[in-house]
């Protein structure tokens, strides 16, 4: 799961820097910036879960 979420934070970068310049900052972007900072945060909390035996981990 926490590789879908960093694709999905890459495709939102990547929209983010194909962005028009008369939208660099507009309320669009901004809502992309803190869309990816929200992404990759939950990525990060997604990689430090440790999950108990039994689930594919024994």
């Amino acid at each position: 799961m926490e590789k879908q979420v960093r694709l999905l934070a890459e495709e939102y970068e990547s929209w983010l820097d194909g962005i028009p310049d008369s939208l660099c900052d507009s309320h669009t972007a901004e809502l992309l910036t803190e869309a990816i900072d929200q992404l990759n945060s939950a990525a990060d909390m997604i990689a430090e879960i440790t999950l108990p035996l039994g689930f594919g981990r024994d």
